[in-house]
């Protein structure tokens, strides 16, 4: 090919490529002249079709809620008012203030869009888009959470069905009333631990900013009495978060009486044994970074979100964390006891239940883990066991099993087909009453004869079901609509020493949750040990971009 040649294909091609791009000019001219309703019709026609927008690269999340609000809308603008704009815009910008990632929210790119001097008929319609799914997503956040608890425990039960929150009818009513503030911050958990913790996030965080605290350097013990060089770090730690009062005129390396009684108010809140001493648990709490527990504040705050809207009147409250059993009538908490709880090898789950009935004298069944990784392996060396936790072996019929016919030395977990049984009686491990509720878990709460772990501050002994310090009272509080039914009734009854199932009139349901920051009637913030370390996941969840995120993370509105 000669040289002419190819300069006359390059001549048609380049003739070609600027029709081609008159062509382009002319269908973004003709669209964008369009009326706005016209524009934003074709736009919600494609976003449906295609199921998929995005705006400069920023993937909208919301499809199909946007189309059906702007078809209901008749494809009119939603954000034309400025005032409820700036009200979006605001609540984008203290997303932070809910421990959430104002980004999330695409926050720089929606400013950064508004302050955009243009009246493109396709710029109007990007930021109605924009906003519209802004909205949608702070909304279902702030309702149910920005992560899937579902994805973080496999336990987890509690269903979104029942909300009674339209998100379309939400924002047509937010808008035409100019209240977009009011209307999402009231989709926020209505509880006053919400805002505490909210608060104590703020509180946290200007002590970041502040410089933090400083870790006091390891060494012996530190008791009232005592002089030390590490006292003054000591002084300076429990002044920054209000344990000490600022005002404390001690400059000395002396423990003092009101150092002490820092250090107790220090432990309580974070529930160590509260003996004023600075040993190595209490140390350890102390150095705890303010990251850490700005991310523990957080955390609890996507767990609050996750439950608020199914919490009922009447329910039990299972504190996993906190060691301890709520009982909340006409949503109020009414009645408390100390629990035991699974240790890290053997994690009480999270889930909802619903308590039926109670039994009297409980005999108790062996479960298969216990079994399998306990007590087989003991009674292959020892069949004294058996005796010393009066267990009996029972077979599908029912029947008790001479122990002595067993070649023990054989046994497995798979070729021991009977049950291991343990009589009713003061040393049952269940003790004198089990509370239950239908779960997949063998889980329940119970009495225990091992009342002495109740004196310890960290409670994690359990194969996972729940000990209670005083089972009989719960029983006497749910068994009040049951005919019948008092103190003395329930003392003569687990007195007799037979078993009796008793049925409840009024179910209760149970809630078996992990919080490792919580506040107390007070609204002092309380931490806990992350017992089973399920922290974590959720601040990576919360940390990570929504882009990231899955669709189906939020299967109610999408």
């Amino acid at each position: 090919m000669n040289s002419s040649a190819i300069q006359g294909i390059c001549c048609i091609l380049l003739k070609k490529g600027i029709f081609f791009l008159i062509l382009a000019s002319l269908a973004a001219s003709s669209e964008a002249s369009l009326p706005f309703s016209e524009l934003m019709r074709a736009r919600i026609e494609q976003m449906r079709s295609s199921g998929a927008a995005n705006i400069d690269g920023r993937q909208i999340i919301a499809i199909n809620l946007i189309a059906d609000a702007y078809i209901r809308n008749s494809f009119q603008p939603i954000w034309g008012n400025q005032h409820n704009i700036k009200q979006l815009v605001a609540l984008i910008q203290t997303a932070t203030d809910e421990g959430l990632n104002r980004e999330d929210y695409l926050y720089s790119f929606i400013t950064a869009k508004l302050a955009m001097d243009t009246d493109s008929t396709i710029d109007e319609v990007d930021r109605e888009l924009l906003l519209s799914d802004m909205f949608f997503r702070l909304a279902y956040h702030y309702h149910y959470g920005k992560t899937n608890p579902k994805r973080l425990s496999r336990s987890w039960n509690f269903s979104q069905i029942g909300s009674n929150i339209e998100p379309v009818s939400l924002l047509l009513k937010a808008s035409q009333s100019s209240n977009i503030k009011e209307t999402l911050q009231q989709l926020l958990p209505a509880m006053p631990h919400y805002t505490a913790l909210r608060k104590a996030l703020k509180q946290y965080r200007n002590i970041k900013t502040n410089g933090g605290w400083a870790a006091i350097p390891a060494g012996p013990l530190l008791k009232r009495g005592l002089s030390s060089e590490r006292v003054p770090w000591l002084r300076n730690r429990l002044k920054i978060t209000g344990e000490l009062a600022q005002e404390s005129m001690t400059s000395t390396d002396s423990f003092s009486t009101e150092i002490e009684q820092a250090v107790i108010r220090f432990q309580q809140r974070h529930g160590l044994e509260d003996d004023g001493i600075v040993g190595p648990e209490t140390l350890a709490a102390m150095n705890v970074p303010i990251e850490s527990r700005i991310d523990q504040l957080r955390a609890n705050m996507e767990r609050l979100r996750w439950v608020s809207q199914y919490l009922p009147q009447n329910y039990i409250l299972v504190d996993i964390a906190g060691f301890r059993v709520k009982l909340f009538l006409d949503g109020r908490n009414t009645w408390t006891t100390r629990a035991v709880v699974g240790t890290p090898y053997r994690k009480t789950p999270v889930f909802r239940s619903l308590m039926t009935y109670l039994v009297l004298n409980p005999s108790w069944t062996v479960p298969p883990t216990i079994l399998k990784e306990d007590l087989l392996p003991k009674l292959r060396k020892d069949r004294s066991v058996l005796r010393e936790k009066r267990l009996s072996i029972i077979d599908n019929a029912a029947n008790e099993i001479d122990p002595e016919t067993f070649d023990w030395s054989s046994v497995t977990i798979k070729n021991f087909n009977f049950y291991l049984r343990q009589k009713p009686g003061p040393s049952n491990a269940l003790g004198r009453i089990k509370f239950m509720f239908p779960n997949n878990y063998s889980v329940y709460l119970h009495d225990t004869p091992s009342k002495n772990l109740f004196e310890a501050s960290q409670r994690a002994f359990s194969s996972g079901c729940i000990r209670i310090e005083d089972p009989l009272k719960l029983a006497e509080i749910l068994l009040q609509s049951n005919k019948g039914w008092d103190r003395n009734r329930l003392e003569q009854e687990i007195n007799s020493g037979q078993t009796r199932t008793v049925n409840l009139n009024r179910p209760i349901p149970v809630l078996l949750m992990y919080f490792t920051a919580e506040a107390e009637e007070d609204n002092l913030i309380q931490f806990r040990k992350d017992l089973y370390q399920r922290d974590a996941s959720i601040i990576i969840a919360l940390n990570q971009p929504l882009s990231q995120i899955a669709v189906i993370d939020m299967p109610v509105w999408h």
